[in-house]
């Protein structure tokens, strides 16, 4: 597995956003992370799931918060599924007997992010927003079909020779050489390679809008546990910077699949729990991490605040405004 120095879940794209995005309500890109290589993450795996790297000849079992970087194959078995973030509002998901390769994952000239995924077989369900104001680009291509969205819920299947995609929210465009076809929400469409050329968009299936109504509980849930994960890192730049470095020396040599665990390990377990404390409060650090010192400064800010009311209201009680003349 590839070794790095604090790339944690840098997979989670946390500095692919633009200066907009970053200023969004999810809150700012956490220092700690920022300017380091983009990877994806696997937040949720389900039954036989395997992952070869770019320095690896043979893939091997995957492990929830496993990360990827370009170059990297996920590969899913009969009765298994995967799921991967790249960010908060960016993620994809496998079905069984799937097979994809990050071909690649860069930033672009404009503060965002360019994601390439090469689907060999099986399915690919695309969870995309906000791509707009960075500019950024996320792209599915299959035997030579490049389905390039800005934003939208799409699936893209290799069958045979035949390269369908399904949109449930937004607009993709589908590109086969010179050849391109639009498919909007609601719309199913197909490339026969056999045939060379586009067939003509379909209505999706009840069945079809079923599988994504279903697919959006799971989507939710996964979404909940990025975000908490994202507001524990944010936690770490409150840090006092020997702290902080202390943690990063810690990474470092620790192996791509375990950066995330061990991350949580670090911040006493809090990363994944239903209610993460807020960035300010520092009791997320164990107390060997000195975390008494972090809790000790935010006492003293709360007693602080607490003498600036008293004051002011002593001062009212000795110098009332004057009432106006009437």
């Amino acid at each position: 597995m590839k070794k790095a120095l604090f790339l944690l879940c840098l997979c989670l794209g946390l500095g692919s956003f633009s200066c907009s995005e970053k200023k969004s309500a999810e809150g700012s890109v956490p220092a700690v992370v920022a300017g380091e290589p983009l990877e994806y993450v696997l937040e949720d795996l389900s039954g036989t799931v395997l992952i070869k790297t770019v320095d690896e000849t043979q893939p091997e079992p995957a492990e929830e918060e496993q990360t990827l970087q370009a170059g990297d194959e996920i590969i899913t078995q009969a009765g298994s599924e995967a799921s991967l973030t790249l960010n908060e509002t960016t993620m994809f998901h496998l079905s069984e007997n799937s097979d994809v390769t990050v071909s690649q994952l860069d930033r672009n000239d404009t503060q965002g992010f360019i994601s390439r995924l090469s689907l060999a077989s099986g399915k690919v369900l695309s969870e995309v927003e906000k791509l707009s104001d960075s500019n950024s680009t996320f792209e599915v291509s299959s035997g030579g079909v490049v389905c390039g969205v800005r934003g939208t819920s799409f699936e893209v299947e290799k069958q045979d020779s035949d390269v369908q995609t399904s949109t449930y929210n937004g607009v993709v465009a589908v590109q086969k050489d010179s050849a391109i076809q639009t498919v909007s929400a609601g719309q199913h469409g197909d490339y026969s390679n056999s045939l060379g050329s586009f067939m003509p968009n379909q209505d999706l299936t009840a069945d079809e809008k079923d599988y994504y109504e279903n697919w959006k509980g799971k989507l939710a849930v996964i979404r909940a546990k990025t975000h908490r994960r994202f507001e524990a890192l944010r936690a770490i730049d409150h840090l006092p910077a020997d702290q902080r470095q202390k943690m990063m020396d810690q990474l470092n040599g620790v192996k791509g699949k375990d950066r995330l665990k061990t991350m949580n390990e670090m911040m006493g377990g809090n990363m994944d729990q239903n209610n993460p404390l807020p960035p300010h409060q520092t009791s997320m650090v164990r107390p060997q991490d000195n975390g008494e010192t972090l809790q000790a400064e935010h006492q003293e800010q709360q007693e602080q605040r607490e003498q600036a009311v008293q004051q002011r209201q002593e001062n009212r009680r000795d110098h009332p405004p004057a009432r106006p003349k009437p």
